[in-house]
């Protein structure tokens, strides 16, 4: 068994992906499972999750639920979430690397906390939902001490971008020697290039037009996503046989929808599972993460980059956070300026008029892709820092 020291661990989340699997965190945890795997660890999982029973006493007891302000129905949610993790007996792991702030916070009976950290869960509470101008304050306070019990138990950190990593330094003294910062992972194997025919073949089958050229947008409809932009880059470019298909979740979906309004070269969709987005990124042309900064938020290693460069696609983001440390311009992928639809539209008809000049760009995002983000090279990399914990004891 590789890691000697490590047998049985726990993976702990409030996100339980084999509900949802819709999300970067959630194949996170799916991918490291099966890595962990891989190298023979013991893996059991915690995830949140209630029972049908539970959700029927809980309807009993809050009968009003749906009436509730935002602020109130989030507090309740993670008030059930820390009453699900604070009842587990997890004394007898090795390792217990909680994957969120939530499951970290309230994970007792443990001295081996790990705590893996995909964002900033204060100030990104605050931009997924839309909250009350008045209940931000509170709420972000609430977030904001909610992330400090949790950092205070950890005996490691794993941010999965630097800029997280200073993050956690700079607002709760963590020691930087006992952070590690490991990018996200990508199953090679499935999210892999196709050949021409083979990408026709997708696009009937997906009911997609032949002729177009598809720009995808596998992006959250929230602020830090930046998919106002892409909305108004689409406008932009409506006239040029250019189709933009939109997919996720979240607040903002009605406003793209607004902007888009009679563009017939847009497909908005809900979030596509996971089993079935490969399809999309095999089918279009390029690949496009528009993230800003926005609440002082920035998008950490986008896990919609790395399998759109899996795929061998071109990928087109903005230079801000993970994704400025992995795209080099004009090598592996190209940049654009943030909260800029005229610059995403400019790169966006570039890139159509070049497209059968940049085999190389397409060649050298998967080798980057196979060189440094193999799910299984990723898992390894966890099992050194569970290891760095016990020795550390």
């Amino acid at each position: 068994m590789q890691g000697k020291l490590i047998k049985d661990i726990i993976l702990a989340s409030a996100d339980n992906p084999y509900i949802i699997n819709i999300g970067g965190k959630q194949v996170h945890l799916l991918l490291l499972e099966k890595g962990l795997k891989v190298h023979n660890v013991n893996v059991t999982t915690n995830y949140f999750a209630l029972s049908i029973f539970e959700k029927a006493i809980l309807s009993f007891k809050y009968p009003f639920y749906k009436f509730m302000n935002l602020r109130d129905k989030v507090v309740l949610r993670i008030k059930l979430m820390g009453d699900f993790f604070d009842k587990q007996r997890l004394d007898n792991y090795h390792i217990v690397n909680a994957h969120d702030v939530i499951s970290g916070a309230f994970c007792n009976n443990t001295r081996n906390l790990v705590l893996t950290l995909h964002g900033y869960y204060s100030r990104e509470l605050i931009n997924y939902e839309n909250f009350a101008k008045d209940d931000i304050p509170k709420i972000k306070k609430f977030a904001f001490d909610l992330e400090k019990k949790a950092v205070n138990k950890a005996r490691r950190i794993i941010t999965v971008d630097n800029r997280i990593k200073e993050y956690i330094i700079n607002e709760f003294s963590f020691p930087e020697e006992k952070i590690d910062v490991i990018f996200n992972a990508v199953d090679i194997d499935t999210f892999k290039s196709v050949n021409e025919l083979k990408k026709q073949q997708i696009r009937k089958d997906l009911g997609l037009r032949e002729e177009d050229f598809i720009v995808f947008i596998p992006r959250r409809y929230v602020k830090k996503n930046g998919v106002i932009y892409a909305a108004k880059a689409a406008n932009i470019l409506k006239d040029k046989n250019i189709r933009f298909i939109f997919a996720g979740r979240g607040p903002l979906k009605d406003e793209v929808f607004k902007i888009t309004s009679g563009n017939k070269n847009v497909n908005i969709f809900e979030g596509i599972p996971h089993d079935e987005i490969v399809k999309y990124y095999q089918a279009c042309d390029v690949v496009l993460i528009p993230s800003i900064t926005s609440d002082d938020v920035e998008e950490a290693t986008s896990l919609s980059m790395l399998e759109g460069m899996s795929c061998g696609k071109i990928v087109v983001c903005t230079p801000i956070g993970g994704m400025k440390e992995i795209i080099k311009h004009g090598v592996n992928g190209f940049f654009v300026d943030q909260k800029s639809e005229e610059s995403i539209a400019y790169m966006i008809e570039k890139i159509k008029q070049d497209f059968f000049n940049l085999d190389s760009i397409r060649e050298e995002a998967r080798k980057y892709i196979e060189n440094n983000h193999s799910y299984i090279n990723h898992a390894r990399r966890f099992i050194e820092v569970y290891e760095k914990t016990i020795k550390e004891l």
